[in-house]
């Protein structure tokens, strides 16, 4: 030990000094020393003394790697863990957290483990904000925290498994803005958010899974701002959360020039010839072979790529947005009934929101189709739903219910034309007459009496599921200019 004071320097807290004397040759004190070579047994012997006593200011310590900070069933009141850094792994399960201020702001976790499983924060005010841990994995399953304030802001998990499983959030206010959550699963399944509002404005869920499941929203909860593609909110009750400027996911259309396409390039791969640069094998074809090989290589390019370009126009008209993540992964699964079934409820609650709260018809047209979605899928009035779907998307999709609307009008202008009699006072012996005459039917001009039984018979279903097409195609228009 050297005379004289630490020179660590205190945040937010001016005047304030550390007390210890530094280390040798070192301008701070054992404990906030950042020297991983310093005495582990003297450091954690001054620790267990603090912990034991009323001095629980921990601000800026340094815990080095090698021994684990083992904290299990503790109780502190007033901690400040604020700059801590946590080299190694560290245990605060079942640790109990009361008085006036519980605080890890700017702390770090980089041990490989960071349990605070089953602990208690009951004091008025528990701050995560701008802490990081970047360890492999983040435990706060079945923690609780009751409290006034529970901060989260701008807190950072990076680690592979970061999780708020069970946990309950009871007290007044949970904050978790700009929170940013990148490990690989983020799971907050089966929480409890029962305080006055909880805000998770800005936050950022950019890993591979983040899971809100049977989760419990029975306060005020505010997602402001965020990206959800990733999210799963299966058999949870979203009626009381609102999605404020929010992102879900993107559902890739229809392809249907995908196997032609991959035909195509197979069928390039097998012919080296073809190529610009072709191997040295292929150096001995002759100059003619070489021409007409490169001339079918320019032609199946052409074709790949004109196909192509038709196939991503077809996907991006037809592509879904505002897709839940739950629907994605229960496609790509076993088809559940049951599971479509819940999936099906979440869709209803959102076209709720959007519609009620938020005006946003738009955003309610995409989350209506998806609940219909669900409900074909889940073998829901099926013959029903699989007509309305295909005749005009639910009623959300106008260019389809036209597209048919088109295909009824020119197919029974065919017919009409294939089964009118020139034995009748009324001819229909051009193609454009039965045309018209289609068209006249669908405007309710009459039917032609005039005519063969089939004739006849043709006109009579032409009208009726004609009108019902156009009723189908004026209410996708309609929900199309709404929005």
């Amino acid at each position: 030990m050297q005379p004289g004071n630490c020179q660590y320097e205190y945040r937010y807290q001016e005047g304030k000094t550390c007390l210890h004397p530094p280390l040798e040759g070192d301008t701070l004190c054992l404990f906030h020393s950042q020297n991983d070579e310093k005495d582990i047994t003297a450091f954690w012997k001054g620790i267990q003394w603090k912990s034991y006593g009323n001095d629980l200011d921990f601000q800026g310590y340094y815990f080095p790697p090698g021994r684990e900070a083992h904290f299990t069933d503790k109780e502190f009141k007033d901690a400040n863990f604020s700059r801590a850094i946590f080299k190694g792994d560290v245990d605060f399960s079942g640790a109990k957290f009361s008085g006036e201020n519980t605080y890890f702001s700017m702390a770090e976790f980089s041990g490989k483990n960071t349990d605070f499983s089953r602990a208690k924060f009951s004091g008025e005010n528990t701050v995560f904000s701008e802490a990081k841990f970047s360890g492999k994995d983040t435990n706060f399953s079945g923690a609780e925290f009751s409290g006034k304030n529970t901060v989260f802001v701008g807190a950072k998990f990076s680690g592979e498994n970061t999780d708020f499983s069970r946990a309950k959030f009871s007290g007044e206010n949970t904050n978790f803005s700009q929170a940013k959550f990148s490990g690989e699963n983020t799971d907050f399944s089966v929480a409890e958010f029962s305080g006055k509002n909880t805000y998770f404005g800005w936050a950022e869920f950019s890993g591979k899974y983040t899971d809100f499941s049977n989760a419990e929203f029975s306060g005020e909860v505010a997602f402001h701002t965020v990206s959800l593609g990733n999210c799963r909110f299966y058999d949870t009750d979203l009626r009381r959360v609102k999605f404020i400027r929010c992102d879900f996911a993107h559902q890739e259309g229809y392809r249907p020039f995908r196997w032609l396409i991959k035909k195509l390039n197979e069928t390039s791969a097998k012919h080296p010839e073809c190529h610009s640069e072709p191997p040295e094998a292929a150096k001995n074809l002759s100059q003619n072979r070489r021409f007409f090989a490169s001339l079918r290589m320019t032609i199946l390019r052409g074709f790949s790529e004109v196909s192509s370009r038709i196939d991503e126009k077809i996907s991006s008209l037809t592509m879904r947005t505002d897709v839940l993540r739950d629907e994605i992964e229960a496609d790509e699964g076993k088809k559940d009934p049951k599971r479509y079934g819940l999936i099906a409820r979440s869709y209803q609650q959102l076209k709720r929101y959007f519609q009620d709260e938020e005006r946003d018809y738009a955003r309610a047209g995409e989350f209506f189709y998806g609940e219909m979605e669900c409900k074909r899928k889940a073998g829901l009035y099926r013959p029903f739903l699989h007509l309305y779907w295909a005749l005009s998307g639910y009623g959300e999709r106008y260019l389809r219910a036209l597209v048919v609307l088109l295909v009824y009008i020119l197919g029974f202008s065919f017919f009409y034309y294939g089964t009118a009699s020139s034995v009748y006072a009324v001819c229909y012996n051009e193609w454009r007459d039965c045309l018209l005459y289609s068209l006249n039917v669908l405007a309710l001009r009459g039917i032609e009496t005039n005519q063969s039984y089939p004739f006849r018979f043709g006109s009579t279903i032409e009208m009726i599921f004609g009108l019902i097409q156009s009723a189908l195609f004026f209410m996708a228009l309609r929900s199309k200019l709404r929005r």
